[in-house]
Formats: C-alpha cells, sequence, structure tokens
C-alpha cells in the first residue's frame, strides 16, 4: 500500500524483509527496525512488532500534528478499519472474490484481486473488469462472493494486539469507531475509496477530530477526501 500510494518517497521505514527493495525502489529509507515513526507514518516490520506498534501509534495519537506540521491537535476519536487491520482476512476475502468471478467464467489473477481488497465491492468488481461487465454481472458476482467467504471464517483470526489496542484507546478517553468495508446500503451509497464510509464513521464519531487506521491505500485516499488523518 506504501508504495502503491507513493508514500514511501523519502520517508524513514520498515517492512516486511520480502518487500525491502520495492519500498527502496519507490524511494524510502528502510531501516531494520521493529517500530519506525516519521511524521505521520508509523511502520512495523512484521507481526511480531505489533505491541510496540501499537504502544507507539497511541502515543502519537495524543499528539498528532496538522498537516501543516505547525498545530498540535489531539485526536478525539479513532476510526478502525476491520479487515486487515484489526483482523487477519485480506487473503480470505481475495480467494472469496477470485472463486465468485470464476463462478462467472472470469479468471482474475489473485494478485489483482489482492491490491483491490479494501475496496467495497461496488468499487472492485468495476474497478477489476470494468463497468459494463459491472452492470450485467456485478450484483451477481457479489452476491456469490459473500458464502465463498463465509466458507473460510474459521481460518480467521485477530491480529496480536488488536483487542488490547481498543481496550487502551478506550481507556485513554478515545471514542472508538469501527470503519467496516461492509456498511449497509442506508449508511453510505459507496465505500471506499469514496469517503462515504468515513464521513458516516465521524458522524458515529460525533467527533470531526479524528485519526483512520487502516492498511490499504483505499483507507487513506477515503481519509483524505472525509478530512480525517489517516494513519497507516
Amino acid at each position: 500500500m506504501i508504495v502503491e500510494a507513493d508514500v514511501a518517497r523519502g520517508r524513514k521505514l520498515s517492512s516486511f524483509w520480502s518487500i525491502k527493495t520495492d519500498v527502496k525502489n519507490a524511494g524510502g529509507n528502510w531501516v531494520d527496525e521493529e517500530v519506525v515513526l516519521d511524521g505521520n507514518l508509523v511502520t512495523s516490520r512484521s507481526p511480531k512488532d505489533i505491541p510496540a506498534f501499537n504502544k507507539t501509534l497511541l502515543e502519537e495519537f495524543a499528539k498528532t500534528p496538522s498537516w501543516s506540521g505547525s498545530l498540535v491537535v489531539p485526536a478525539g476519536a479513532v476510526l478502525l478499519d476491520v479487515d486487515g487491520t484489526l483482523i487477519d482476512s485480506n487473503y480470505q476475502h481475495a480467494l472469496a472474490w477470485y472463486r465468485a468471478f470464476r463462478r462467472y467464467a472470469i479468471v482474475l489473477p489473485v494478485w489483482r484481486i489482492h491490491r483491490s481488497i479494501g475496496m467495497g465491492g461496488d468499487q472492485l468488481v468495476p474497478a477489476l473488469v470494468g463497468e459494463e461487465v459491472d452492470q450485467k454481472q456485478g450484483d451477481a458476482i457479489r452476491d456469490a462472493r459473500k458464502p465463498f467467504y463465509e466458507e473460510q471464517i474459521d481460518d480467521v483470526e485477530p491480529f496480536h494486539g488488536a483487542h488490547e489496542l481498543i481496550v487502551d484507546l478506550g481507556e485513554r478517553g478515545v471514542r472508538v469507531v469501527l470503519a467496516s468495508s461492509s456498511p449497509t446500503k442506508d449508511e453510505v451509497r459507496q465505500t471506499r475509496p469514496a469517503p462515504d464510509l468515513m464521513l458516516a464513521a465521524l458522524e458515529k464519531a460525533g467527533s470531526e477530530n479524528a485519526v483512520m487506521v487502516g492498511d490499504t491505500r483505499w483507507d487513506v485516499e477515503a481519509a483524505h477526501q472525509a478530512g480525517s488523518r489517516p494513519w497507516r
């Protein structure tokens, strides 16, 4: 996500060793440290670093700088993405979409689908196969995806430290809102990367001063459009 969104350029960060070269090619200064803070960018190497990542994140929430860097404002609310941020489910979602497309004779490389995970189904289908296919088969593909995902639900686990992060935020008096990628039609007209979901979450939080925590570029784009400060 950081590479695709061109966030790494000129920044110090860490990541999985497997994408070290990608980060460097994108202009990032890769370092082998459990957690790295560079401005509003917090990165770590692997799930075992999540406790240190969460500690740094919590410390920074209390003094998050605005984009100008000249004003310090505390975060009144935190909007937490669920899939890929709190629970390790992105690969299950990618496989479910792969099977749903294949049911309708559309075979896509799983890596392409995986790069679009984080979008809602209304955005993901046309992004991958175009508007014409979406108009003809989009609803059927979206309906087919859900049972394929549910077949894998026993393999989905929360990330280490996810529960502690939510508890710690609550104890610090920060309002926590879960910004799911699967809202009801009454909540939003369009899903991510459109800002509708973020705006609905901000309304639930009762605060315009919020930070979004997510794992994909679509979270970042939606947060920017909604006026929330994204943390990756």
